[in-house]
């Protein structure tokens, strides 16, 4: 599976649908996760110091109480050379108690 681990998006979701809320911009490395391995991502609605290594990276985004969706795109090769392209989602909900 093939990804920019940099181009991740972040939706919430508002009576009209979704809105886009993040990144404005993205670095373009590109990271190969071989067939059995995971890439990581950590969201946090606060800044603070976390180990990063090659496979994870940590997010700072300062949510509010709803409902939100984390989205990355990639590829996957096929033995052909051949690539399908996969869209990868996570719905998620931040409870806000401060």
């Amino acid at each position: 599976f093939g990804l920019n681990p940099h181009a991740w998006q972040l939706y919430e979701r508002t009576d009209d649908g979704w809105s886009f809320l993040a990144p404005e911009e993205y670095v373009e490395p590109w990271a190969t996760i071989p067939s059995g391995e995971t890439y990581t991502w950590h969201l946090s609605v606060k800044q603070h110091s976390a180990p990063m290594s090659e496979d994870t990276m940590m997010l700072v985004q300062d949510l509010a109480t709803g409902i939100y969706a984390f989205q990355i795109t990639g590829f996957v090769s096929t033995d052909g050379g051949n690539e399908t392209n996969v869209e990868c989602i996570a719905l998620f909900e931040v409870q806000r108690t401060e």
